[in-house]
């Protein structure tokens, strides 16, 4: 009725860890956080309306599963080209297996959003500090855009000096 292809997926028991990804050529990764709740399915409300999510960073995880969740919260970010930011999400089930989510290529980013908050649990950096970070980051991945041409551009521009 809605539409002609319907996506099915396990269901997944366990819990969503995330970290935050920051950098363009050279990504670091925070450390994990996760939210506080009941097992129950997360649906819109509890999560943006009622407002008694409680933070927890870091996760409660081992240091293992913290090291497999870095290594492919960097892979994904690389896969992916990122740049500026990006927070990637997984679930780890209660016998530590890790399965990545999503990545959130413009999380949310109020001063209590997990993605300001994890990097201010892991470096200190304040929110003010954090946008000014993003900023140099977003006007490096511009210089460096600029410094490219198109290889059309380039012929035209060569066809231009062959006619003058």
């Amino acid at each position: 009725r809605y539409d002609h292809k319907v996506v099915i997926e396990q269901e997944i028991p366990g819990r969503e860890v995330q970290v935050a990804v920051l950098g363009n050529d050279e990504p670091i990764v925070s450390i994990a956080g996760e939210f506080v709740r009941e097992p129950s399915f997360f649906h819109y409300a509890q999560k943006y309306l009622q407002g008694n999510l409680v933070q927890q960073i870091p996760a409660n995880i081992s240091n293992a599963v913290y090291d497999q969740i870095h290594k492919y919260a960097m892979r994904a970010y690389q896969a992916l080209c990122g740049t500026g930011l990006m927070r990637v999400d997984f679930f780890v089930t209660d016998r530590d297996e890790v399965y990545f989510n999503e990545v959130n290529t413009l999380p949310g980013f109020t001063q209590n959003s997990m993605y300001p908050v994890l990097w201010n649990r892991t470096s200190g950096l304040t929110y003010p500090q954090l946008v000014q970070r993003l900023i140099r980051l977003a006007l490096e991945r511009h210089a460096q855009k600029q410094l490219l041409q198109c290889e059309l551009e380039a012929e035209l521009t060569n066809l231009g000096r062959v006619r003058a």
